[in-house]
């Protein structure tokens, strides 16, 4: 029996109005990082892609 390769998380991009994209990730890899919904996020063009990180944002007193 051939062996199965281990499936990689593929996701899907999408149009989210007329010059927006959005891209689901799974509620997994989101809990896992401690992210919240309504997040700020820092979006960085790298050479072969794009690097998510959470914006470090001062905190209002």
């Amino acid at each position: 029996m051939a062996k199965t390769k281990p499936k990689k998380p593929i996701h899907r991009l999408s149009r989210s109005g007329s010059s927006s994209y959005s891209v689901a990730i799974s509620p997994s890899l989101i809990r896992s990082l401690g992210w919240k919904e309504g997040q700020r996020l820092l979006v960085k063009r790298m050479a072969r892609g794009i690097l998510l990180r959470d914006a470090i944002t001062k905190k209002r007193k």
